[in-house]
C-alpha cells in the first residue's frame, strides 16, 4: 500500500485576488458592406469588419493566502462585427441607424513564483448606433 500525503489534498487558497490593468496599443483591419436603397428614400444594408489588435496590459498582484505575487497580462487579440443598417435618405444626405454582432478574443497569462497558466476567451457582444452619411459624389460617401 503507497502511503498517502495529507498535504496533498489540502484546501486550495479561500482568499480572492482581482488584477487591473489598462491595457494599451494598436488596432488594424478593414470593413466590407452593401446598401441598397429601395422605395424612393430607404437604405438597407449589411457591414461586416475585422480587426487585428496589439492592446495589452500587464500588473503584479499581491496572492491571498499563498503569499508572493504574480504577473498577470491581458491582451486582445482580435476584434469583429456584423450589422445590418437602416437609413433614410434626403437629397446627398443619409440618417440612419445600425445594429449586431460583436466579438473579441482575448488571451490571459498569470506567472507566478513556481506556476504558471494561459486562458484564452472568446467574448460575444452586441453593437447598437446611429449616424449621418454625406454623399460627395455618385457612388462615394463619408
Amino acid at each position: 500500500m503507497v502511503p498517502v500525503d495529507e498535504n496533498a489534498f489540502a484546501t486550495p487558497a479561500t482568499g480572492v485576488t482581482t488584477a487591473q490593468n489598462n491595457p494599451s496599443g494598436a488596432v488594424i483591419g478593414g470593413q466590407f458592406g452593401c446598401d441598397y436603397q429601395v422605395v424612393p428614400n430607404w437604405v438597407v444594408g449589411v457591414e461586416g469588419s475585422a480587426s487585428g489588435a496589439t492592446m495589452k496590459g500587464s500588473t503584479t498582484v499581491d496572492l491571498v493566502d499563498v503569499g508572493g505575487t504574480a504577473l498577470v497580462t491581458a491582451r486582445t487579440d482580435f476584434l469583429a462585427n456584423a450589422t445590418g443598417r437602416l437609413g433614410y435618405a434626403v437629397d446627398r444626405w443619409l440618417y440612419y441607424f445600425r445594429g449586431g454582432a460583436a466579438w473579441a478574443g482575448d488571451k490571459y497569462t498569470v506567472v507566478g513564483n513556481g506556476f504558471g497558466f494561459e486562458g484564452l476567451d472568446r467574448r460575444g457582444g452586441w453593437t447598437v448606433g446611429a449616424g449621418i452619411e454625406y454623399a460627395f459624389s455618385s457612388n462615394w460617401s463619408a
